[in-house]
């Protein structure tokens, strides 16, 4: 909404001027004979006895600014009391425009006080107030001109060329590319707000057709073929003007660069990572430094144990160099001793016993196995454990044993009609607040939502969980909404979620008489 200035001028003789005296006084009345016989305030006006008001400032005889307030017949005095002034008759007489001008100035400061008097420009008739304090008073930060606001349209363009608009997002409405991508441009660059009705084109079609036309970009029209502007189609990255735009906005390390809905939040990725089991450790003598993981990349991994793929084989192999396994005949086989023999195919004690009692062969222990069954049987014997990576920068926010924790959707039928109930719990895991995400849905898909803390008929939650109860079958437009990922579903509402979720740890159910949605 927009607010309405009002500027309040007051002026000699008018109702503001007058609420300074007491009621008597301000009714101006002829019998009381006070200020001006009610004739104040009405400049250029005959009154009684021929008496003429003037206005403050007004010119007298001379051409010099006046205080009079009729012909003469009244003013005020020194001391503030009324008396009689002869009229000023002649621009000659010198001693009565001095006599008159004493009294004019000393009325002024008497009757207005410490009120700052705003005088008027002779030349223009109006009070000159100097326009950089005006638009300042209005709450402006200052007009810029139309060559200015063309500029800022311009710089704007080039950098949500440079920035938000992708390639893969091509063809795209010109609405959503102006409010959605060179709106939010404006305000990342921090300068006046554009207004596109004082530009030269005055409409952002105008624009983007003369864009157009420097090869810069490609327009389609609209199906009805009414709009030949109504999508922009392609851009031409290897303009010479966007390439410039573009190495001045990399050459700028301060500038953070702007951030629409879902760009610039971390996309979380699942890394497996592996455990050598304290008895292998022990069984085989291993380095204590490599099975640390002192050496590791990630400074969050290094002494903790946990093991990438490569790093986990790397101690295999160092084993078997150590203590010359390879078999000379054949490079692609390895012996096997006692030690490694014992930590990839022993048995415990419980385990013994119970293939006695089964009567089945212990596991046979082989002299000689091939390098690729060695990796398989080495890579089984390890312990799974998992972290949580934030991209781009490989942060670990996570690691623990064992498998990652899933999200899990689940979609029943209600009972007595054809309508669904969508439940998604496991949120918090990876740092998505339920009762947010529950809210964030709502508006998305515009259906009915609640978190329900501790929910009936259903198995327990972790203390601080929830679990989002969702109406509708919108298996679908969760995964779209939680991965980035548009091929789950189409719908506008998944777009841009910014959750950045791994596909591999959600897991979707369908309960009894749900069918699959189709894509």
């Amino acid at each position: 909404s927009k607010g309405i200035a009002v500027r309040i001028i007051s002026c000699y003789g008018d109702d503001l001027w007058k609420a300074q005296f007491d009621a008597s006084a301000a009714a101006g009345c002829s019998e009381s004979g006070s200020i001006d016989n009610g004739h104040y305030g009405n400049p250029g006006v005959f009154g009684l006895e021929g008496k003429q008001i003037y206005p403050i400032g007004g010119a007298d005889a001379d051409g010099e600014p006046s205080m009079q307030c009729s012909d003469g017949d009244e003013a005020f005095n020194e001391k503030g009391e009324d008396k009689l002034v002869t009229p000023v008759e002649s621009s000659n007489n010198d001693a009565t425009s001095h006599q008159h001008d004493e009294v004019q100035d000393s009325s002024a400061s008497d009757l207005l006080g410490d009120v700052k008097v705003l005088s008027l420009d002779n030349t223009t008739n109006r009070i000159p107030v100097d326009d950089e304090e005006l638009n300042v008073a209005e709450g402006g930060e200052g007009e810029i001109s139309t060559e200015d606001h063309d500029a800022l349209l311009l710089e704007a363009f080039y950098f949500s060329l440079n920035t938000t608009v992708k390639d893969k997002m091509l063809p795209i409405p010109v609405s959503t590319l102006y409010a959605g991508h060179i709106i939010p441009a404006v305000k990342d660059i921090g300068k006046h707000k554009l207004d596109m009705k004082k530009t030269k084109h005055r409409k952002i079609g105008v624009f983007l057709k003369e864009q157009a036309s420097l090869d810069l970009i490609s327009l389609s029209p609209s199906k009805d073929g009414k709009d030949t502007a109504a999508f922009l189609s392609k851009v031409n990255r290897a303009d010479q003007q966007l390439r410039a735009a573009k190495k001045l906005l990399q050459n700028n390390p301060n500038f953070p660069g702007p951030k629409s809905s879902g760009e610039g939040k971390e996309k979380l990725k699942i890394a497996n990572l592996l455990i050598v089991p304290q008895k292998i450790v022990v069984a085989m003598n291993l380095d204590r430094d490599m099975v640390s993981a002192a050496n590791a990349k990630s400074d969050d991994r290094k002494g903790t144990g946990f093991l990438t793929g490569p790093e986990c084989r790397e101690i295999l192999v160092t084993y078997l160099e150590h203590n010359d396994l390879f078999d000379p005949n054949d490079p692609g086989y390895v012996l096997i001793d006692g030690p490694l023999g014992d930590a990839l195919w022993g048995q415990t004690k419980k385990q013994r016993q119970a293939a006695a009692q089964s009567l089945t062969k212990a596991n046979e222990r082989p002299t000689r196995l091939s390098r690729k069954l060695l990796q398989e049987k080495w890579s089984s014997k390890m312990e799974s454990a998992y972290a949580i990576v934030a991209m781009p920068g490989s942060k670990i926010l996570s690691l623990k044993r064992g498998q990652p924790p899933m999200i899990l959707i689940e979609v029943e039928k209600r009972q007595g009609n054809k309508k669904f109930t969508t439940r998604i719990r496991g949120l918090e895991e990876y740092g998505i607040d339920g009762e947010s995400f529950s809210n964030d849905v709502a508006k998305r898909f515009a259906c009915a939502t609640s978190a329900e803390s501790n929910p009936e008929g259903r198995a327990a939650l972790k203390k601080g969980h929830v679990e989002c109860v969702l109406q509708g079958h919108l298996v679908n437009e969760l995964q779209a909404l939680l991965t980035g990922n548009a091929k789950f579903s189409s719908h506008g509402g998944a777009k841009d979620g910014g959750y950045f979720i791994p596909q591999e740890v959600i897991e979707v159910k369908l309960r009894k008489g749900v069918s699959k949605k189709k894509v």
